[in-house]
C-alpha cells in the first residue's frame, strides 16, 4: 500500500467513526458513545496459569469465582489457562505469556524465578499437603516392599508431590528407584500419572495429596485407588505474579488476595474455594520465604 492508499484509507475511517459517533449520539448520546470508546480501548485479559492437579474440569470450576473476583476488581478479563504439563508451563513463562499464575518457580522451569514472582501463599485448614504413592485398590499392594520390581511414574522432575518429595521418602526407607523399580517413566502431570495406575501401565506412581481429598470431585477415582505411602508435608505452592504484566504492579495484585475477606463479594469466593480446593485464605509469603 502506497503513501496516497494509505491516507484515503485513514481518510475513510476517519468518516466512519465520525458517522458511527453521530448514529450513537442520537440513539443514546454521549454516554453511548464513551461505551463505544471503552470497548474498542478494552484492556487484554489477565493471564492465569496453573498446574492441573486435580482433573481439568474440576480445577477450572473451582476457581472461576476467582478469577470472575479478580475480573471485577481489576476491570479486565482474567482467562485460566491450566497447563499441559511442566514443559509447556516452561514455554508459557519463558514467552511472558502467563500474568498471574498458582505454582512454585523454585522448579525445573528456568526462568521462572526471577520472573515469576511470589506475592501470598493459599492458606488451607491443614496448612500443607503430601506427595502419595499411589496403587490400583484390586493390586494387591500393599506397602512399599510390595512394589519391587514393578513399573512406576513420576509426575515430572519439577514437581514437588510428583518427584521430588517421594525420592526424599524412598531414600529414607532406603530404596534406590533406578534398581528398586523395573521401570520409571515420566506421565508429565498427576492427571496421566492416576489414569496410567488405573489402566494398569503402572504399578503405582508419585502424585499430590490433594486428589485423594474429601469432597473433591475426584473422590470416585480415589476410590479406585489405595494409598501406599506419604511423604512428608509440603507448602501450598504460591500465588505468583510477572511484575510489570499488564500495566499492574505486585502491591496492587497482592493486595487484592490478601485483602480478599475483607468485603463480601470476596468473602463469597473464600467460601467457595473452601469447599473445592480447602482455601480459606491468603497470607503473605516472607522475603525469606520466597
Amino acid at each position: 500500500m502506497n503513501d496516497r492508499q494509505r491516507n484515503m484509507m485513514r481518510l475513510v475511517m476517519f468518516f466512519a467513526a465520525f458517522a458511527l459517533s453521530a448514529v450513537f449520539a442520537g440513539c443514546g448520546g454521549e454516554r453511548d458513545v464513551e461505551s463505544l470508546r471503552l470497548e474498542i480501548d478494552e484492556q487484554p485479559p489477565l493471564r492465569f496459569g496453573v498446574f492441573p492437579f486435580l482433573e481439568r474440569g474440576e480445577l477450572e470450576k473451582a476457581l472461576s469465582p476467582l478469577m470472575e473476583y479478580l475480573a471485577g476488581r481489576l476491570g479486565r478479563e482474567v482467562k485460566i489457562n491450566i497447563v499441559a504439563d511442566y514443559t509447556d508451563l516452561e514455554r508459557l513463562v519463558r514467552q511472558r505469556r502467563i500474568d498471574i499464575g498458582w505454582f512454585s518457580p523454585r522448579s525445573r522451569q528456568g526462568g521462572a524465578q526471577g520472573v515469576m514472582i511470589p506475592i501470598c501463599r493459599p492458606r488451607t485448614s491443614a496448612g500443607s499437603y503430601h506427595g502419595v504413592i499411589i496403587a490400583k485398590r484390586d493390586s494387591g499392594v500393599c506397602s512399599l516392599s510390595d512394589l519391587a520390581s514393578g513399573s512406576f511414574a513420576y509426575v515430572d522432575r519439577g514437581s514437588k508431590s510428583g518427584f521430588l518429595y517421594p525420592n526424599l521418602l524412598f531414600a529414607e526407607q532406603g530404596i534406590d528407584p533406578l534398581r528398586f523399580f523395573n521401570g520409571i517413566h515420566w506421565a508429565g502431570n498427576h492427571e496421566k500419572c492416576i489414569q496410567g495406575v488405573l489402566d494398569g501401565r503402572w504399578t503405582a506412581a508419585a502424585v499430590t495429596s490433594l486428589v485423594m481429598r474429601t469432597g473433591s470431585a475426584s473422590v470416585p477415582v480415589a476410590d479406585r485407588l489405595v494409598v501406599v505411602a506419604t511423604t512428608a508435608e509440603i507448602l501450598t505452592d504460591p500465588i505468583v505474579f510477572r511484575e510489570g504484566a499488564a500495566g499492574l504492579d505486585i502491591a496492587s495484585i497482592s493486595d487484592l488476595f490478601l485483602n480478599i475477606a475483607s468485603e463480601q463479594a470476596g468473602r463469597g469466593v473464600i467460601a467457595s474455594l473452601s469447599i473445592t480446593l480447602g482455601i480459606n485464605g491468603f497470607d503473605r509469603i516472607s522475603e525469606g520465604d520466597r
